[in-house]
């Protein structure tokens, strides 16, 4: 059995009426469990206006901060250098050591 959500009108409807019930802004759910759980949401749902402009300032943020990290390519680049100046490093210490012994 479906059912056609809106606000707190829980209608149950045939399959064949699920189209209908969606054009005039119902969510179509099923019940499981003793619970209903949402199938299709209304096309004609909006997000309002205030977290729209929270989630347009969180993507502007999120978009500087993916430019400033760079593409993956360069942090590859990055990751090898730094393992070659690891190795470098390790070497030299390791003459340095020597040299302390003479």
């Amino acid at each position: 059995m479906l059912y056609a959500v809106k606000g707190n009108k829980q209608l149950k409807i045939q399959e064949t009426e699920k189209a209908s019930y969606l054009n005039l802004g119902y969510d179509i759910a099923e019940e499981r469990d003793g619970k209903l759980v949402p199938l299709e949401l209304s096309p004609s749902k909006t997000v309002p206006y205030a977290q729209y402009e929270v989630l347009q300032r969180e993507n502007t943020e999120l978009k500087e901060k993916l430019e400033a990290a760079g593409s993956q390519e360069q942090v590859e680049t990055l990751q090898k250098e730094n393992k070659s100046l690891k190795e470098k490093l390790a070497e030299a210490n390791k003459k340095l050591k020597e040299v302390g012994k003479e």
